[in-house]
């Protein structure tokens, strides 16, 4: 086990951060580069990646992304430590710059391989596999662990509190945080609203590891309790609400970032941006469908979204991109 963490002495004092959550079959390559060109300082997380998967031939399509998504964590589900070292490995020659283990996802498939949240009823075998993971990996990479409050009947916040410093002995030094237990006889869906939200827990985690960098997660949709988490924790991390508007992550970013002013893009500008970078992902061979998909939700709550919505889908059901025709559909339906 590693006796030493990286501590939040070694990042900006007082820095506060801004996280997209990983979202399985959301937050791929494309939705990552969207939310980039909305929020220029926000660190983008991918969706899970199966640690297994990552050590085949076929990982190069796995771990591709744009160089603008950067800084960008991958996160890793797994449970055997050979396996996710060499994920791991490869994850950080490839660039990312976090590395993160699952602890928490409660979907069924997940469980049945004794990884995400099964692995908080194991603590020594989570901690081996946090090691392995930071032995792979150089310095600079940063290793992270997300995790619940709890495990079924393993719930109490001396349970979360020794779990969290084992973690850290092994080797992470960021810890993401998921306010809610998992009760692993409900889907996932389920498991993100019926165990009570307990963000306390999560501050006074905080309040007893000053030294380490510690972000909130779940039931994130505003700005004025975001605000108060970040009176207590180090960042938050922002889920489905922020592929369901994810225009709304640039008043995150303007409220919670502290770097140099980044002047916001117009709506329109960054759909311009997103249709030219998507036309060139379809020509190198990407599903038009996949590009496009990130901008369903990007005009909610507009005028007439629904059009937008439908017409897009048309756009999508083609098989090519019309940079134009998409841009003069979006100022037919007055959204811009």
């Amino acid at each position: 086990m590693h006796g030493s963490t990286v501590k939040l002495s070694k990042l900006k004092k007082n820095q506060k951060f801004l996280y997209l959550a990983p979202m399985m079959k959301k937050t791929d390559r494309h939705f990552r580069y969207l939310a980039r060109l909305i929020s220029p300082n926000i660190r983008l997380f991918t969706e899970m990646l199966p640690a297994e998967m990552l050590v085949r031939d076929n990982r190069a399509r796995a771990l591709a992304f744009s160089e603008p998504e950067k800084p960008l964590a991958i996160q890793l589900g797994g449970c055997k430590p050979n396996i996710l070292a060499a994920a791991a490995g490869y994850s950080a020659l490839w660039g990312y710059d976090e590395v993160n283990l699952n602890c928490g996802c409660p979907s069924p498939q997940v469980i049945e391989g004794g990884f995400g949240a099964q692995l908080m009823k194991d603590t020594e075998l989570a901690a081996t596999c946090v090691s392995a993971m930071r032995d792979a990996c150089p310095e600079r990479t940063i290793i992270s662990v997300k995790v619940r409050l709890g495990v079924d009947e393993l719930y109490s916040y001396d349970y979360f509190r020794n779990f969290v410093k084992k973690m850290l002995e092994a080797g992470a030094s960021r810890i993401h945080v998921h306010a809610r237990k998992a009760l692993v006889k409900l889907n996932p869906k389920a498991n993100r609203m019926v165990p009570p939200i307990n963000y306390q827990w999560v501050y006074k985690l905080k309040e007893e590891l000053p030294d380490i960098c510690i972000t909130i997660n779940g039931e994130i949709s505003s700005l004025g309790p975001t605000l108060e988490h970040l009176e207590y924790v180090d960042g938050i991390m922002i889920g489905r609400h922020a592929y369901a508007r994810p225009l709304e992550l640039i008043e995150f970013d303007r409220a919670i970032s502290q770097g140099p002013f980044v002047p916001n893009k117009a709506s329109g500008e960054i759909l311009e941006e997103y249709l030219i970078y998507a036309k060139e992902q379809v020509n190198h061979g990407a599903s038009s469908r996949k590009t496009l998909q990130p901008l369903l939700n990007l005009f909610h709550g507009y005028k007439n979204a629904k059009v937008w919505r439908r017409s897009l889908s048309e756009q999508m059901r083609q098989g090519t991109i019309d940079i134009k025709e998409v841009l003069l559909i979006s100022n037919k339906v007055q959204i811009i």
